[in-house]
């Protein structure tokens, strides 16, 4: 199973821990999880600029991260769907790698439930859907 995990699950499961950290753990263990350089530089914005978590310890989140997850390559051109310009983006990679699901607490990507073959998920649905 294809997953990706959206910018702001990675955030709460980090800091926040609940159903966020549930899903990571759960994706990590036993599933095949993907990350794009888009979510790599806002998860490193976000942890950085909004939470104010020093550099040094953005690089090892980062590190850690990278150790259990697969870069996608991109290989799809850039939809325009979302209102949000940004979480094009995430779509862009869910179906560059043909997702499964796609993980997230946006109400800009939940409301579109589906995109292309790529189920669009709550940690919660995502729990329910898979244990």
């Amino acid at each position: 199973m294809k997953v990706v995990i959206d910018t702001n699950v990675y955030i709460s499961s980090l800091l926040f821990k609940g159903k966020a950290r549930e899903v990571y753990d759960i994706c990590i263990s036993n599933t095949d999880v993907f990350i794009s350089g888009f979510i790599v530089a806002e998860l490193s914005y976000k942890l950085s600029n909004k939470f104010s978590i020093p550099s040094k310890a953005v690089k090892e989140i980062i590190k850690s991260i990278l150790s259990v997850v697969e870069v996608a390559e991109i290989n799809t051109k850039l939809p325009n769907v979302c209102r949000d310009i940004d979480d094009n983006e995430i779509l862009q990679l869910c179906e560059s790698i043909s997702a499964d699901f796609l993980v997230t607490g946006d109400k800009d990507l939940l409301i579109l439930k589906k995109y292309k073959s790529t189920r669009i998920v709550d940690p919660s649905q995502f729990i329910n859907s898979v244990v």
